[in-house]
C-alpha cells in the first residue's frame, strides 16, 4: 500500500490528513494576531473537504460541519484559536 499525503488548500487555510492519528491537521492564519496556528480536527479528510465545499457554497458553517464544536468551526472560519479568543474577549 502506498502512503499518500492528502492535502487541501483554500485561501489562508490548509488541511492535511494526519499521519499519526485519525483526523485532519488544519493550519490557518488568525484574523486577530496574524499568526499561523494548527488544530487537529477529528474528522475524515474527505468529509472535511466535502463539508468545506458545502460551507463555501453557502451553507451555514454549523450545518456544513455539524460534528465539530464551536471552537473548531471558529478556527476554520477565522483562524482564531480558543486561547486567542479567551485572551481577546474573556470567558463566557
Amino acid at each position: 500500500m502506498t502512503n499518500t499525503t492528502r492535502y487541501f488548500a483554500a485561501g489562508n487555510l490548509n488541511a492535511t490528513a494526519s499521519t499519526t492519528t485519525e483526523g485532519v491537521v488544519v493550519s490557518n492564519i488568525s484574523r486577530i494576531s496574524g499568526k499561523v496556528s494548527q488544530m487537529l480536527i477529528g474528522i475524515d479528510f474527505h468529509e472535511f473537504v466535502e463539508s468545506f465545499h458545502s460551507w463555501n457554497a453557502g451553507a451555514l458553517i454549523q450545518n456544513a460541519f455539524p460534528e465539530l464544536d464551536a471552537d473548531e468551526r471558529e478556527f476554520i472560519k477565522t483562524g482564531i484559536t480558543p486561547k486567542e479568543w479567551e485572551a481577546m474577549f474573556g470567558g463566557e
